[in-house]
């Protein structure tokens, strides 16, 4: 800001009452700042006195270009694909854009990352396809940042995140038991994320009783899932509260877990 891009000097007869066109080029550098530049012109006799001048304005615009990414309803262990779409609400069109994208698993891992050129007249709209390939889904938080930067600015990045979760409520049949009888175990679970959450381990354990069973599910995005665990309780188990463990785990081992007594 304030600095100094041009200067030049020129020497020309001015007439009495006379008028001098003069067009002098300007060449602004590519990377240019854009903005409002003050343009400045002064006139000085030969005694360096000065005689005249003026000052006019001219405007560098800068791009205006709206990202929006569009989800598919359900991401998938596999082949997924980020469609992002573009829109150019400015003054200017852009011809030399690039648009970047990331991708990063709950762990802070980088799992994708890439770039696409784009050009985008005034008014334009287009959508960029990037398909992405996750091996193994994890449950927590996934971090999409997309970033676009053109011949008028370089972007900043913005980030959306991807939710892998899921809940687990826990009923028993009865509030309290008797050794030899059965536990009725209810468990509830809800994807309650973004991700399809297929071949995962429901695994029961109630370490008292010598227990534990485990059951492989498959819960579709924002399905609901009920499941029966039969728990027999041997003449060996001592008064008091009991453990009851409950974790759903994906083929890479992420999990959650619940727990509650009986």
């Amino acid at each position: 800001k304030n600095s100094l891009i041009y200067d030049t000097k020129i020497n020309r007869l001015l007439p009495p009452n006379g008028t001098v066109l003069e067009i002098l080029p300007l060449k602004l550098p590519y990377a240019s700042q854009s903005g409002f530049y003050t343009v400045s012109v002064n006139a000085y006799d030969l005694s360096n006195k000065k005689i005249g001048g003026s000052t006019t304005s001219f405007e560098l615009p800068k791009s205006q270009i709206t990202v929006s990414p569009n989800l598919q309803s359900a991401f998938v262990s596999g082949t997924n694909n980020i469609v992002l779409a573009m829109n150019n609400i400015g003054r200017i069109g852009v011809s030399s854009g690039i648009l970047g994208l990331g991708l990063k698993d709950p762990e802070g891992i980088s799992i994708y990352t890439g770039s696409k050129p784009f050009s985008l007249g005034i008014g334009q709209t287009i959508n960029l396809d990037f398909p992405l390939f996750i091996s193994s889904l994890k449950f927590g938080e996934y971090m999409l940042t997309y970033t676009q930067s053109d011949e008028t600015k370089t972007g900043q990045p913005s980030t959306k995140t991807i939710s892998n979760s899921a809940t687990i409520a826990l009923s028993l049949d009865k509030a309290s038991y008797k050794v030899r009888e059965a536990v009725n175990l209810t468990v509830d679970l809800t994807n309650t994320g973004r991700f399809n959450l297929e071949n995962a381990s429901v695994i029961v354990s109630v370490p008292d009783a010598n227990y534990t069973d485990t059951k492989t599910v498959t819960i579709g995005q924002g399905e609901a899932l009920f499941l029966q665990f039969v728990v027999p309780l041997p003449e060996t188990m001592t008064v008091g509260q009991h453990d009851v463990n409950v974790a759903l785990t994906l083929p890479s081992g992420s999990s959650i877990v619940q727990r509650t007594k009986l």
